[in-house]
C-alpha cells in the first residue's frame, strides 16, 4: 500500500459511498490497470470502468 493508493481509496469513499476495505481494493485494481474483479460484493459496481465477474 502507497500513499498514492490512499489518496484514491479516500476519493472512492467520497464520490461513491464505499467503505473502506473495498475502496482499497479498488484503488489498488485502479493503481495496477487491473480492469475485472471476481466478486458477489454489489459495491464494486458503483464504480465505472472496473467490470465485475461473474
Amino acid at each position: 500500500m502507497t500513499e498514492r493508493t490512499v489518496e484514491i481509496a479516500r476519493r472512492l469513499i467520497e464520490e461513491h459511498n464505499l467503505l473502506p476495505n473495498d475502496a482499497m481494493i479498488l484503488a489498488s485494481c485502479i493503481q495496477y490497470g487491473i480492469k475485472r474483479i471476481a466478486t458477489f460484493d454489489s459495491d464494486f459496481k458503483k464504480v465505472p470502468n472496473i467490470e465485475t465477474l461473474p
